[in-house]
């Protein structure tokens, strides 16, 4: 731990001091797991972690360059975040709140296909929206 603290000052300057707590709580959780002087057992470890791996590897990643340390190539999957999509009630409520013609149809649209639209322009004709001169609706 002593390394890392040296690592703190000399970097403290660049970073508040949330983020130095938690690069010393993330480098403390890893020296207790795993020899923080050993990159590929640090970054194996980081692999298990699927939804903390990346921060963790950014924390360590400051650690490593402080110390010349050579890193892997890592490539971590990203998190796939599961969509919301509301409730039916929800968005009847919505719906019913709802007095721009455009944001109702699209709210209309989620209810009845149970998939959030990202944009109205895959359903312009369903919709029966005009465009104006610059092909915008």
């Amino acid at each position: 731990m002593p390394k890392v603290f040296t690592v703190v000052e000399k970097v403290k300057k660049r970073y508040r001091e949330t983020t130095l707590r938690s690069f010393v709580w993330t480098l403390a959780t890893l020296d207790k797991n795993c020899d923080i002087d050993n990159p590929e057992e640090v970054y194996e470890y980081c692999r298990k972690l699927p939804n903390a791996a990346r921060n963790y590897w950014a924390y360590y990643k400051i650690y490593a360059k402080s110390w010349g340390l050579k890193l892997p190539e890592v490539n971590f999957d990203k998190n796939k975040s599961i969509p919301f999509v509301p409730t039916e009630e929800m968005l009847n409520l919505v719906i019913q709140k709802t007095k721009l013609e455009k944001t109702r149809k699209a709210f209309l649209i989620l209810k009845h296909t149970r998939k959030p639209t990202p944009t109205l322009h895959h359903h312009h004709k369903l919709l029966n929206f005009k465009q104006n001169k610059k092909g915008k609706f």
